[in-house]
């Protein structure tokens, strides 16, 4: 699973530069275009060297390998700071991102209409609340995840974020007492 994710992180790069070199965002526009964009549009059809090379490491299994992850209903805490005193900042990449249905204050399902089928009229929308469990209050989370760029170095990012989950189990259970 942990290759699958980083398979992705690097495929992201080639289509991003894939993006830049031929603007295959703009095929949506041209369905002759479109049906052109398939996996081997950008595995095989490409010139640019740098595509070449990061499809070459995808390959050769030399990508980046997703050390830690931390799942949120809150912005992740992450003390990025220590992780520089242990590792140069090349050495690895933090990815922030959120996932979710909306910012997260509202339930989705008040953005949809819902009609009534016997006569086609818009439900109410006090009634609509009553679908409110039909979602769970959570709207979304976030993210935050850590790659080892430099392989060589995995046994130790390994090492350093099992030290870390352990002192931060460490003071979860020492904050319940």
């Amino acid at each position: 699973m942990v290759e699958a994710r980083s398979r992705g992180f690097d495929s992201v790069c080639a289509v991003s530069k894939v993006e830049k070199e031929l603007k295959i965002s703009e095929y949506i526009l041209d369905p002759e275009k479109m049906i052109e964009l398939v996996d081997s549009f950008i595995w095989y059809r490409h010139t640019n060297p740098s595509i070449k090379k990061i499809i070459e490491e995808i390959n050769q299994r030399k990508i980046p390998k997703l050390v830690y992850q931390d799942v949120s209903l809150h912005p992740c805490e992450f003390d990025e700071d220590k992780l520089k005193q242990s590792f140069d900042a090349n050495t690895y990449h933090i990815l922030r991102f959120k996932v979710g249905y909306v910012g997260g204050k509202s339930n989705p399902l008040n953005k949809i209409t819902f009609y009534n089928l016997k006569n086609g009229k818009i439900i109410s929308e006090n009634k609509v609340r009553s679908f409110s469990l039909l979602i769970t209050q959570k709207h979304q989370e976030y993210f935050l995840r850590v790659y080892c760029m430099n392989l060589s170095l995995l046994d130790k990012f390994n090492e350093y974020f099992e030290e870390l989950s352990q002192s931060k189990n460490g003071s979860e259970e020492n904050n319940e007492d």
